[in-house]
């Protein structure tokens, strides 16, 4: 039997992966965990040419970790997903985690012609954050474009926002 382990971006970093990859330059800014994942995920984005020194790791959060099991191989054509296990930290960020990540924006914002703001509700994109961002964001004529697993009402003024089927419903 043969067993592989594949690490690729999830969430937010998935969005700067998929970015870079068609050419963009692209810079993260977001929470990781002060551990073996949040290293592992700031050398893949590094070594796709992704600017990283928006992250922030915050020792006492883990790093959100996306594990999904796939089933298949000797003479099956396709692999199939059979579970998926999310192990991530919902907590709001320490006051210090948020003040450096409103530091690297208000440095970062200006430099960037959009922003896009990947919300999966791990307390990171909360009420500080984007009664920073989003005003900046308009004082520098940028674009922003919310995909948003929460609340839409939170973003009021951006440029688009990206529902699921679910929430558009």
């Amino acid at each position: 039997e043969q067993s592989d382990h594949l690490f690729v971006p999830g969430g937010a970093a998935n969005l700067a992966y998929n970015a870079r990859s068609l050419g963009s330059d692209v810079s993260v800014c977001g929470l990781v965990g002060d551990d073996e994942m949040g290293d592992r995920l700031r050398q893949i984005l590094d070594d796709a040419g992704i600017h990283t020194a928006g992250l922030t790791a915050e020792p006492s959060r883990p790093t959100s970790v996306k594990l999904r099991v796939w089933a298949g191989g000797a003479g099956q054509r396709h692999y199939q997903q059979v579970t998926r296990v999310d192990l991530t930290n919902k907590d709001p960020m320490s006051d210090n985690s948020q003040q450096e990540l409103i530091l690297y924006l208000e440095g970062a914002i200006p430099e960037y012609g959009a922003i896009v703001i990947s919300d999966y509700e791990s307390g990171v994109v909360d009420g500080p954050i984007l009664d920073y961002v989003l005003p900046c964001a308009r004082q520098n004529s940028k674009q922003v474009i919310v995909d948003s697993h929460g609340d839409f009402a939170r973003f009021q003024g951006v440029t688009a926002v990206t529902p699921n089927q679910l929430e558009a419903e």
